[in-house]
């Protein structure tokens, strides 16, 4: 695995990893444990797109690209801090590929063809 602030490969062996991501994961102050997929709850979403292209604001085409389904939440991963004691993780939350990231994608590409003009 890479390290947070430059680029040097760092060893950790598997058990010191799930050990410190565990600990940074399970801080309730920060994070909350959900019981359910929240995935299942943008089924609304989809609802509105397809009034959308009713209305002929997206086209068939978009509406298949932004609909959403059963694609997988974000995934984390943490990279080491070298420069401070004990080594913490910066936790990473990368949501590629996730459920919403096609819809991201999309509104970026209209907001950038806003900006430009």
């Amino acid at each position: 695995m890479k390290e947070d602030k430059s680029n040097i490969t760092v060893a950790m062996s598997i058990a010191d990893y799930k050990g410190k991501i565990d600990d940074v994961l399970n801080d309730l102050s920060t994070y909350t444990i959900m019981n359910k997929n929240p995935v299942k709850n943008l089924d609304l979403i989809n609802i509105d797109f397809e009034k959308m292209t009713l209305k002929e604001y997206i086209s068939k085409q978009q509406y298949y690209y932004l609909k959403t389904n059963e694609a997988p939440l974000p995934k984390v991963y943490g990279l080491p801090k070298m420069h401070k004691k004990d080594y913490p993780l910066r936790i990473i939350v990368s949501s590629d590929n996730s459920t919403l990231h096609w819809l991201a994608s999309f509104l970026n590409k209209i907001l950038h063809e806003l900006i430009i003009l």
